[in-house]
């Protein structure tokens, strides 16, 4: 079984049962709301608001109010278009001796980027030569999605510092835009420290630790001897594997792996089979033909402090962060995944072993069984070390259904408030990793995806025009704030930003008239809309349809 790790998680409760702040929004005059609601009632709480961030990437507040609850108060000094973030704690009981709080952040109709920054697709050799279709369609639609992409072909055995200065290369190739590392296949594993996140003894040493990648200009080494660690994972000087147990420094990228070696329980299908099928998958999802509903489902066989005070707290303040509503709990995963309308996010907890959170879902489990969510987190022994046999993380990817990223959750706590609001998965592995956070955290999936994808606008083509080149598109049914162009010269890099055409949203034909005759460019023409989150409301940009050509 799983073992509690100490006082750290004891303040970790539920926002409805201890301390909540409703948060509310308003255009005129701009202003955020809190509704401050304690059970049972706190002797006081204070709101503070980020002004900076730490070499680890931990936030740090400055104290605006200090309060009674329950109240109401309002931050007056923001204005349309920010994205401030807050954090609310509240101290209750005897002395104040107990203190819960709860981070915020608050979109004010903020803009989303349509420059999404730039990502490395990180392939193994063989892959690359074997799903080379499928990988370029993948960065087709990378760039449909306004993604700069970049490809490195590494080999299996290749020492993970070198893969590593290969990414670090290409941050400065793109002058820091590198945001995100897509890891496909057999790409070298690293391995740091001398830790046991899920409090096995037994199942200490160094564990993988794709946050090496992640932290472009840390300070790694492998001079020390973290102990003989067991089941492989001794830790020695020298042997590839490094020191640190706690990042060293903030992330620079958000980093996924979608890895299908030593998954037997697929047999006879290969790790390339497993890989196209994820591919197929992933470009399914990221266009808008999977369509999931906004809910989560959680299933939890774990009892006392771990179960009730660690677990599900997270599974609920998860569920309210990203929809405002509670999770939906019940004693069968794997039959609440079979429901057609799908969740957006399911969660399982309990007991584990490398295969397995006993009573929850089984890896054989998602070899046969169509899993009808996006985001699955899972928490239990054993399984958080992923580079093992038949992992029952990174065997939820491969099989049917639409499950596009998975993650060991709890230790340390997710992180969604960018998710929540039209952020990708590979920012909440930014999130949950930062702030002197161990070096095990994995995101299992593609990082550049999101939780709710807008379906693109469809047959764009391109005309001449005295005025200059026509746009003919069919717009997306989800652009309810109409469509929006950019534009990039032919044969200009793709980590180069796009020039956005024209400031009206529109819904039908565009004439540039700016574009140069003779010129050969390519549009995008990306879908816009208003939605409505539980912390405000923002302007979303989607995944859009591009289109090359040039005019006389």
């Amino acid at each position: 079984m799983i073992l509690a790790m100490g006082a750290a998680h004891a303040a970790s409760r539920p926002c409805m049962d201890w301390s909540c702040a409703a948060i509310e929004v308003q255009a005129d005059p701009p202003a955020v709301r809190f509704l401050l609601q304690t059970d049972p009632p706190s002797t006081h709480c204070s709101i503070g608001r980020r002004t900076s961030r730490d070499a680890w990437g931990r936030p740090q507040f400055t104290q605006l109010v200090s309060l009674e609850a329950p109240t109401t108060w309002e931050d007056t000094d923001v204005s349309l278009g920010d994205r401030p973030e807050y954090e609310i704690r509240c101290e209750f009981g005897p002395g104040r001796l107990d203190t819960t709080y709860r981070r915020a952040l608050v979109d004010l109709w903020w803009e989303q980027p349509a420059d999404r920054g730039v990502v490395a697709l990180v392939v193994d050799e063989d892959s690359q030569a074997a799903l080379a279709a499928s990988l370029d369609r993948l960065e087709q639609d990378l760039l449909d999605d306004g993604w700069g992409v970049l490809r490195e072909v590494v080999g299996p055995d290749d020492p993970v510092a070198s893969v590593r200065e290969r990414l670090q290369a290409r941050w400065e190739e793109t002058e820091h835009r590198l945001s995100a590392a897509l890891l496909l296949g057999a790409v070298p594993q690293p391995f740091a420290g001398h830790i046991a996140p899920d409090g096995h003894g037994e199942h200490a040493g160094a564990w993988p630790a794709d946050t090496f990648y992640a932290d472009l200009d840390g300070a790694w080494t492998d001079r020390q001897s973290r102990g003989a660690g067991s089941r492989g994972r001794a830790n020695l000087p020298g042997d590839g594997r490094l020191d640190q147990s706690v990042l060293p420094g903030a992330l620079e990228l958000a980093v996924g792996r979608v890895d299908p070696r030593d998954l037997p329980a697929y047999a006879p299908l290969s790790p390339t089979d497993l890989l196209a099928a994820y591919l197929e998958k992933n470009h399914r999802y990221r266009t808008g033909e999977v369509r999931l509903a906004p809910r989560l489902w959680a299933t939890n066989t774990f009892r006392g402090f771990v179960g009730d005070q660690e677990v599900m707290a997270q599974v609920q303040q998860h569920a309210l962060r990203l929809f405002g509503q509670p999770a939906t709990v019940g004693p069968d995963l794997v039959g609440a995944l079979l429901d057609p309308e799908g969740w957006q996010v399911a969660m399982g907890a309990g007991p584990g072993g490398i295969t397995n959170a006993k009573d929850v879902v089984r890896t054989k489990d998602f070899v046969v069984v169509s899993a009808n969510a996006a985001y699955l987190g899972l928490f239990g022994s054993w399984f958080g070390d992923a580079a093992t046999t038949d992992n029952l993380l990174r065997a939820a990817l491969f099989g049917p259904g639409t499950v596009v990223a998975t993650s060991w959750f709890s230790r340390p706590s997710l992180r969604n408030d960018r998710l929540a609001a039209g952020g990708t998965f590979g920012d909440m592995a930014v999130d949950s990793a930062q702030g002197g956070a161990s070096t095990h955290f994995q995101l299992h999936g593609d990082p550049t995806l999101r939780l709710d994808p807008m379906r693109p606008p469809t047959n764009a083509s391109l005309d001449c025009t005295p005025q200059g080149p026509r746009l003919v598109f069919e717009p997306s049914p989800d652009a309810t704030l109409g469509h929006r162009v950019y534009r990039r010269a032919e044969g200009v890099p793709t980590w180069v930003a796009e020039e956005r055409i024209g400031i009206t949203p529109l819904d039908g034909p565009l004439v540039d008239a700016s574009a140069e005759p003779g010129h050969r460019y390519v549009w995008r023409v990306v879908p816009v809309r208003e939605k409505h989150v539980p912390n405000g409301v923002f302007v979303e940009v989607g995944t859009g349809v591009r289109v090359a050509g040039s005019c006389p």
